[in-house]
C-alpha cells in the first residue's frame, strides 16, 4: 500500500511539473539556401508562479503538405535559450504579479518541392487558468502555426520585430505592436483572429513526449477556435470602453481593457508576393492589466478629443492645444498626420499644417493650424493625431487625441437671376440682377458679363468683383434698338471656378415672362386658391391677378396686387363657389417696370346636381387649358348622416362632365359630392377641386296589406320596408280601437299576436310617422292590412 501512494504522489507531481502557463508565442521559417529553412519557434512563459517548471528541453514540431493536410515530417527542435523579459519604466520595478520570460526553440529541416506549400504546427497545454475573455481557459492549450510557400520560391516568412508587451495598466489607452518584417520586401496585412485550441485536459501534454515516452504529433487542419467569454468576442477582446483594433498595414493595435485581469489574443500576419498570398504566420500573447494606482494617465484638452471639423478650401482651422498631468510628471507630446510636412503619413502639397511637439511637467501646451488651399478639397476627411505620453510608474502611460478635418471645396456660386433690363440711351443698356443672399463673400471672386451682338458669340465684357452688386451698365451698346444685344451673368468663386450661367436677355428678341398657372382649385367655401410655378423673378416683380365669371359677356377685372410675393399660391375668398365657376389669368411687372403677356386662362370647377327617387344626377364644366389637359375626373361622395369623409366614388372617369348615381345607400338621406380633376402626365401635375354640394332624397316606407301566420313558415309576420328614413314610428289597432302592436324601429315585425295569443283573422289598422333627413317635416301614413289564417 505505501508503495502504491508513492507512485500516486509521484505521479501527480510529475503532472504538476509539466502543466506550466504559456503565454504565448510564434512560428517562423527563415531561407538558408535551396530546399533549406531555419524554423524557430519562440516562446513566452507566465513566470509568476514560483513552482512553475521550466521551458521543455525538447519539442517536436509535426510538418503537414498545405494542400491535403498529409505529414510530411516530424522536427524534434532543442532549447537554445531562456531568459527573462523586462518591461518597466525608466526608473521603475516590474510590478511583482508580472512576470514573462522568453525561450527559443531552433533547427534546421529540408523541405522539397512541394505545390502549395507546407504548413508546420505545435500545440501545448495549458492557459493560465485566470484568463477572463476565454470560456474554461485551463482546459484550451494553444496551437502554433504558420504556412509557408512552394520551397522553390525561395521566401523567408516574416518575423515579429518585438517582444509582447506583458502587461498594461487596466482602463487606460495602450498600443501593442505586432509588427514584423519581411525579407523578400513582400506585402504583410495584419488582422486579429480568435486564438487556436490545443491540447486539452483529455491529453494534457500532447507535445512533447507523453509521460510514457510516446511522441504524440499535432493533428492536421483545421483546427477549432477557442471559445469567448461574453461580452468578449473577436470585435471586442478586451472590452467596449476603447475596443482593441489593429492596423492592418502597420500592426500596431491600440485599445484599452475594461478591467483588471489577463486577455488573451492572437494575431495573424498575411505574406502577399505581387497581389498572391503566400503565406501567414500568427502570434498567440496574454496580457495581464493591473491596477496602476500610483499613475494616472495624462489628459488632451477637448478640441482634439474625437472631433470633427469642417471647412471650405481657402478657411483656416486655427486652435491651442493643452495636456495635463494629475501627477505631476513630466509630459511629452506629438503629433501626426496627413497634414503635415515630410512624414511617412504625409497626402497634401503644400501648404501644410502647422504644429509644434513640446515637453515639459505637469502641463504643457502646443497650436495647430492650417491654411488651406483650393486644391486640397476632398470627400473624405483628414486625419490628425496628437499623443501625450507621461513618465510615470509602473509603467508611462499615454492619452490619444484623435480629430478630422473634411475640406470641402468652396460653394460655386448658384446660377445668377437675371430680372430684366432698359434700355437708356441708343448706346447704353443697364441690366438688373436679383440679390442671393446664399453667396458668402470671402468665397466669392467676382460676376462675369458675357455679351453677345445678332447672335454672334457671347465674348465677356466686363468683370464685377461686388458679390452685392445687382446693376451693371453696357455703355457700348451702339443701336441697342436695331442690333440685338443679348446678356448673360456668371459667378466665380475663390477658387475660380465659374458657377452656371443665369438666363438670357436680349435687347430686340426679348423674352417674355409669362407666370405658368399650375391649378386654380376650390380649398373651402366659397375660397378659390390659385397656384403656380415657381417663378425666380417673382419677387421682384409685381403681381397681377384677375378674375371673372366663367360665363358669357364677363369680363376680367384684377382683384389683387402682389408686391415682394414670395409664395407660390392665393387664395380668393371674394367668391360664391356653389353658384358660379371663376376664371383667373395672372400677368407681372418686371422689375424694370415692363408688364410681361397675361398667363393662360384656367377656371374653376361648378359642380350641381338635382335629385330624383333613388338616384342623383351630377354635371359639370370641363377644367381647361393645362398643358397636358385632363387625364380624368373622380367623383367623391359621403353620407352625411353617417359622418363620413369624402371618399372616392367613381373613378377615372375620362373627359365625361356627367353622371348618375343610383348607388345609395338606405340608411343615410343627405349625400356629399365633389369633384376631382387630375391633369395628365409631363404637365404640371395639376389638381383641381370642385365645390361640395348637398343632395338629399325623400324618406320612403313600404306597408304590406295583408300576411298569413297560420304556421307554415310563409308570410309569417309582418313589417315595413324603408329608404331613407330617419325617425318612425307604427300604432297597430284592431277594429274596436284597441292597440295591439307598436314600435319606433323599422326592423320590428309583428307575428300577428297580441299579448302571446293568435288575433283572430281579419281586418286591421295602422298609422305611421316618420321623417326624412333634409328637413323637420313629419310624414304620417294611414293603412290596413289583413290577417289570413
Amino acid at each position: 500500500m505505501k508503495k502504491i501512494c508513492f507512485l500516486i504522489l509521484l505521479s501527480l507531481a510529475f503532472s504538476s511539473a509539466r502543466a506550466y502557463h504559456i503565454a504565448g508565442g510564434d512560428l517562423s521559417t527563415r531561407y538558408l539556401g535551396p530546399n533549406t529553412f531555419e524554423v524557430t519557434l519562440t516562446l513566452y512563459r507566465d513566470c509568476s508562479n514560483p513552482i512553475g517548471a521550466q521551458f521543455d528541453p525538447d519539442i517536436t514540431l509535426g510538418i503537414f503538405g498545405r494542400y491535403d493536410n498529409t505529414l510530411i515530417d516530424t522536427v524534434h527542435m532543442n532549447l537554445t535559450s531562456s531568459n527573462p523579459l523586462n518591461y518597466s519604466g525608466p526608473g521603475c520595478i516590474s510590478p511583482p504579479s508580472v512576470c514573462m520570460e522568453i525561450g527559443k526553440y531552433i533547427d534546421t529541416v529540408n523541405l522539397p518541392n512541394l505545390d502549395g506549400g507546407y504548413y508546420m504546427v505545435w500545440e501545448r497545454c495549458c492557459r493560465n487558468s485566470t484568463i477572463i475573455n476565454l470560456t474554461f481557459p485551463d482546459q484550451a492549450g494553444m496551437t502554433f502555426y504558420c504556412s509557408i510557400p512552394n520551397p522553390a520560391i525561395n521566401n523567408s516568412s516574416p518575423v515579429f520585430t518585438s517582444a509582447p508587451l506583458p502587461y498594461v495598466c487596466a482602463n487606460a489607452f495602450f498600443r501593442l505592436p505586432f509588427s514584423a518584417t519581411d525579407s523578400d520586401g513582400d506585402s504583410l496585412v495584419y488582422q486579429f483572429v480568435s486564438p487556436y485550441d490545443g491540447g486539452h485536459t483529455s491529453a494534457t501534454s500532447p507535445n512533447p513526449f507523453s509521460p510514457s515516452g510516446a511522441d504524440q504529433f499535432p493533428e492536421p487542419l483545421p483546427y477549432s477556435n477557442t471559445n469567448w467569454q461574453p461580452p468578449y468576442s473577436l470585435a471586442n477582446i478586451c472590452g467596449n470602453t476603447q475596443p482593441l483594433v489593429i492596423n492592418s498595414e502597420t500592426g500596431l493595435a491600440e485599445g484599452a481593457t475594461d478591467n483588471v485581469g489577463i486577455y488573451a489574443m492572437a494575431v495573424s500576419v498575411w505574406e502577399y508576393r505581387n497581389g498572391v498570398f503566400i503565406g501567414e504566420v500568427r502570434r498567440e500573447i496574454e496580457i495581464t492589466a493591473i491596477e496602476c494606482s500610483g499613475n494616472a494617465s495624462p489628459a488632451l484638452s477637448p478640441n482634439v478629443s474625437d472631433k470633427d471639423y469642417e471647412i471650405y478650401t481657402g478657411d483656416s482651422l486655427c486652435f491651442n492645444i493643452n495636456a495635463s498631468d494629475a501627477n505631476g510628471d513630466s509630459l511629452f507630446l506629438n503629433y501626426y498626420g496627413e497634414v503635415f510636412q515630410n512624414t511617412a503619413l504625409t497626402t497634401i502639397q503644400a501648404p501644410y499644417a502647422i504644429s509644434y511637439d513640446t515637453l515639459g511637467q505637469g502641463s504643457i501646451n502646443t497650436t495647430f493650424c492650417w491654411y488651406t488651399s483650393c486644391d486640397q478639397a476632398r470627400d473624405s476627411a483628414y486625419h490628425v493625431t496628437y499623443e501625450i505620453s507621461d513618465n510615470g510608474c509602473p509603467i508611462p502611460l499615454t492619452s490619444i487625441g484623435k480629430f478630422r478635418i473634411l475640406v470641402k471645396p468652396s460653394p460655386i456660386v448658384a446660377k445668377p437671376n437675371l430680372l430684366c433690363m432698359q434700355t437708356l440711351s441708343d448706346s447704353s443698356i443697364r441690366i438688373y440682377l436679383g440679390e442671393d443672399p446664399t453667396i458668402m463673400p470671402r468665397y466669392f471672386r467676382y460676376f462675369t458679363l458675357y455679351r453677345s451682338v445678332n447672335g454672334g458669340a457671347y465674348q465677356a465684357i466686363n468683370t464685377f468683383s461686388d458679390p452685392n452688386n445687382v446693376v451693371f451698365d453696357d455703355s457700348t451698346a451702339q443701336q441697342n434698338n436695331v442690333n440685338d444685344y443679348c446678356y448673360y451673368i456668371t459667378g466665380t468663386n475663390s477658387c475660380g471656378i465659374e458657377g452656371p450661367a443665369s438666363d438670357t436677355l436680349c435687347s430686340v428678341t426679348i423674352e417674355k415672362k409669362i407666370v405658368d398657372i399650375i391649378s386654380v382649385s376650390v380649398s373651402d367655401h366659397d375660397r378659390i386658391t390659385i397656384k403656380w410655378k415657381d417663378f425666380p423673378d417673382g419677387v421682384f416683380s409685381t403681381y397681377h391677378l384677375m378674375r371673372k365669371k366663367n360665363e358669357a359677356g364677363s369680363i376680367y377685372e384684377e382683384f389683387a396686387t402682389l408686391t415682394n410675393y414670395s409664395k407660390m399660391e392665393y387664395t380668393d375668398d371674394e367668391v360664391y363657389t356653389n353658384e358660379s365657376s371663376y376664371c383667373y389669368k395672372i400677368y407681372i411687372t418686371d422689375y424694370c417696370k415692363n408688364d410681361q403677356p397675361e398667363s393662360e386662362e384656367q377656371c374653376s370647377i361648378l359642380l350641381t346636381g338635382s335629385s330624383s327617387p333613388f338616384e342623383h344626377n351630377l354635371k359639370w364644366n370641363n377644367y381647361i387649358n393645362w398643358k397636358q389637359n385632363v387625364n380624368s375626373y373622380t367623383i367623391e361622395r359621403a353620407a352625411i348622416n353617417e359622418g363620413e369623409q369624402l371618399s372616392d366614388k367613381y373613378v377615372n372617369l375620362g373627359s365625361d362632365t356627367l353622371r348618375t348615381d343610383n348607388d345609395l345607400p338606405l340608411n343615410d338621406g343627405i349625400f356629399g359630392y365633389r369633384i376631382r380633376a387630375k391633369e395628365n402626365g409631363g404637365g404640371n401635375d395639376g389638381e383641381s377641386y370642385s365645390n361640395i354640394i348637398e343632395l338629399t332624397q325623400n324618406p320612403i316606407l313600404y306597408a304590406p296589406n295583408a300576411f298569413s301566420p297560420n304556421g307554415d313558415n310563409d308570410n309569417e309576420t309582418w313589417g315595413v320596408e324603408r329608404a331613407f328614413v330617419k325617425d318612425y314610428s307604427i300604432d297597430l289597432y284592431n277594429r274596436w280601437g284597441q292597440l295591439i302592436f307598436q314600435s319606433t324601429n323599422t326592423l320590428d315585425r309583428w307575428d300577428g299576436t297580441y299579448k302571446g295569443t293568435e288575433v283572430p283573422q281579419g281586418v286591421y289598422f295602422y298609422k305611421m310617422r316618420f321623417t326624412g333627413y333634409n328637413d323637420r317635416k313629419v310624414f304620417e301614413k294611414l293603412g290596413s292590412i289583413t290577417v289570413v289564417r
